[in-house]
């Protein structure tokens, strides 16, 4: 009845449990019973810097009341997105308040100076701030950014996290310029 651990797990290489992404994970921290669950708190340290911080309670029943924070390198993405690239720290304040689903998680992953590059695309983006707020399924966007050639880029709105992934968002762009030096600007 009044079990605690104390754990430490190094991996040399995350790749072994994610693919495409490969870099030392390195986690730490304390799980004690707390009357009919676990009381967690716990830091991880993952590739490229990545840092974040768990913790709050997990019921016996798997119900889960956590706050995570951290941030992690955008670059993480270079394997899902190439030939496209984005660059930049994003930062994250969630809560886990629920079952272990994404219907649970609440709060707001956020940028700040951003790049994007799409070169396959002749499209490139600098200066991107991004906030992101997760509630009800639903995460409510907030982005704007400049190209490199001239012009702005703003998106607004909503994404509903289903499969379908259904979105209302209104994209304004302001003065954008797209360019192939040797046929169009």
């Amino acid at each position: 009845p009044e079990a605690a651990v104390d754990f430490r797990l190094n991996l040399p290489d995350i790749g072994a449990l994610v693919d495409k992404v490969n870099g030392p994970l390195s986690v730490a921290g304390s799980a004690r019973r707390a009357g009919s669950g676990w009381q967690i708190d716990t830091e991880a340290q993952g590739p490229a810097g990545t840092q974040a911080s768990i913790a709050g309670t997990v019921a016996e029943d798997g119900t889960l009341d956590l706050d995570i924070s951290g941030n992690a390198p955008l670059g993480l993405s270079r394997p899902f997105l190439a030939p496209r690239d984005l660059q930049g720290q994003a930062r994250f304040d969630l809560s886990v308040n629920g079952p272990p689903a994404l219907s649970s998680v609440s709060g707001r992953i956020s940028t700040s100076g951003a790049t994007f590059t799409a070169p396959n695309l002749r499209v490139a983006l600098r200066g991107i701030d991004a906030q992101i707020d997760l509630g009800g399924n639903r995460a409510q966007i907030a982005l704007s950014g400049q190209a490199v050639d001239g012009g702005q880029l703003r998106v607004d709105g909503a994404v509903t996290l289903t499969p379908a992934l259904p979105a209302d968002l209104a994209v304004r762009l302001r003065g954008l310029v797209f360019a192939d030096p040797s046929l169009y600007s």
